[in-house]
Order: structure tokens, then C-alpha cells, then sequence
């Protein structure tokens, strides 16, 4: 950065969704609902497409979970569960750099 230049703080959810145009941020928060719906976790192939081949989530607990431990988990998950409902607070998220969305949320699981 040059001397004298001043950075702008990261777009939040508010910046991006107060305009009439769909915003990236709009869409990502759109699929990060279906993520959470007992039809997409059993769908394999469907969480192939939405999530990257490196992807990260770290839980609750601290755990890192990468795209193949978060596969198998929701594979014994659509076993053994009986599809309990996944209700999502607190979700919002931010441009971190052009292409990079980072969510939050909070999560309760019912049924």
C-alpha cells in the first residue's frame, strides 16, 4: 500500500444485498441453505458440485473437516438419521477477495 492510501473495510452481507441486483453474496447464502436441507446431504453428487475439492470447515468442536471427511460423514449421516431438520441463525457472510466468500452460521438440529 502507498503512503497516504487508506483501505476500505471488506463488503458485509448488508453492503451486498442493499442493491436491487442479485449479489455473488446473495447466491452463495442461497446454496449454503440448501446445504443444509436432508435432500442435499444424501445427495452425493449434488455436494460434489457445490463444494470445492479443497474444501474447509472447521466446527464447532475446532475439527477440520475436508471434503472427503465431510462426505463420509454425511454419508453415515443419511444411514443412520432420519433426516432431522437443520435450522440455520446468525447466517451471513463476506468478501474476503474477488471469487472468495467466507460464511457464518450458526446451526440447531431437530427432529
Amino acid at each position: 500500500m502507498k503512503s497516504g492510501q487508506t483501505t476500505s473495510p471488506a463488503p458485509t452481507i448488508h453492503d451486498m444485498t442493499s442493491h436491487s441486483v442479485p449479489q455473488p453474496v446473495d447466491r452463495v447464502l442461497e446454496l449454503e441453505r440448501e446445504l443444509q436441507t436432508p435432500a442435499c446431504r444424501a445427495d452425493e453428487a449434488r455436494l460434489r458440485e457445490l463444494l470445492a475439492p479443497d474444501f474447509l470447515e472447521i466446527g464447532a468442536s475446532g475439527r477440520r473437516w475436508d471434503l472427503d471427511s465431510t462426505l463420509a460423514m454425511l454419508r453415515d449421516e443419511s444411514i443412520e438419521s432420519d433426516s432431522a431438520v437443520i435450522n440455520l441463525s446468525g447466517l451471513t457472510a463476506r468478501i474476503l477477495a474477488p471469487g472468495v466468500i467466507q460464511v457464518f452460521r450458526e446451526s440447531d438440529r431437530t427432529g
